[in-house]
């Protein structure tokens, strides 16, 4: 006997984050016929009347104008999403004052944790957890200049953990350990923090190393 599938309901509103037009802009310029084509292109997909089209500078200006973001049914990411919009006037201010919170070069000379804020590209709601445990475990540490990464997807993740000393970035099932670019390996999001901890104790002794030698040379 065949079984009809359920029917799967059109969202009420579909979001669409435009990222092809900076980037043609930018390869070819606005009087390119890449650009009218991918203006033509956007501009198909936005007749339907349950598309929105976003922008970077849409974002941004939501982000200062509405305390509320306005709601979609596709393309949400896991809870705690409010924060993002104070977090994002904070940071705004920081750049208009002149300020910055996280760079790949640690200029704290402290422990510098950066972590993504778990857009819809998280394909495992373990990560936003996974990424407050790091936080705890790594605390003893706090009084060194190593900068850890922890990236919620596939998408960015790879590139954007090279530049740190070390750096996780997490698949569905597992979580990619990497030092600098070097990937170190795949571990459960059950087991990667103990040897997150091991990596960082052994960062912490070749930086004492390195230190007692320069210290040697100084006094010969």
């Amino acid at each position: 006997m065949l079984r009809t599938a359920p029917r799967i309901p059109t969202p009420a509103l579909l979001y669409v984050h435009d990222n092809l037009t900076p980037l043609v802009r930018e390869r070819f310029g606005v009087a390119s016929r890449a650009y009218d084509t991918a203006q033509r292109f956007l501009a198909e997909i936005a007749r339907e009347p349950h598309v929105k089209i976003g922008t970077l500078e849409k974002e941004i200006a939501s982000l200062t104008d509405a305390v509320t973001p306005e709601p979609f049914d596709v393309a949400f990411g896991f809870g705690r999403k409010g924060e993002e919009i104070a977090a994002g006037r904070q940071i705004l201010d920081d750049i208009a004052r002149g300020r910055f919170r996280s760079v790949p070069e640690n200029l704290g000379k402290s422990l510098n944790i950066i972590s993504c804020p778990s857009c819809s590209r998280v394909e495992n709601e373990a990560f936003v957890e996974l990424a407050e445990k790091v936080r705890e475990v790594t605390a003893y540490a706090r009084d060194y200049a190593i900068t850890i990464a922890v990236m919620g997807c596939r998408v960015n993740g790879p590139g954007e953990t090279d530049d740190a000393d070390l750096g996780l970035w997490c698949a569905p099932t597992h979580v990619n350990l990497k030092r600098k670019s070097e990937t170190i390996g795949t571990f459960g999001y059950d087991e990667v923090l103990s040897r997150l901890k091991s990596e960082l104790d052994s960062l912490i002794g070749s930086r004492g190393d390195l230190l007692r030698e320069k210290q040697a040379l100084r006094r010969s």
